[in-house]
């Protein structure tokens, strides 16, 4: 079963402050309704966090930025060696 959390858990769990995991949910849009989170009732301004979908997310998240600045890193590399 999904073990929803509280927004303060989330946040403790996942080591950022309420701000960052509002950029996640709203500007980002990193973080899904339904999936990663929810209101706690469905008339409930409270939201809660399906954590283990988060921390999945976020992994794979960050594992493709990753390979975007390795792959952009090589470029560069390449590019200063071909001027030298």
């Amino acid at each position: 079963t999904v073990k929803w959390v509280t927004q303060v858990e989330a946040c403790s769990a996942l080591g950022v402050g309420t701000s960052t995991i509002q950029k996640w949910r709203n500007k980002d849009k990193i973080l899904e309704l339904g999936k990663h989170y929810r209101r706690q009732t469905p008339t409930s301004r409270v939201l809660v966090y399906n954590l283990e979908a988060c921390e999945k997310t976020l992994i794979d998240y960050v594992q493709l930025l990753l390979k975007r600045s390795d792959k952009t890193g090589r470029q560069e590399r390449a590019s200063i060696c071909n001027k030298m």
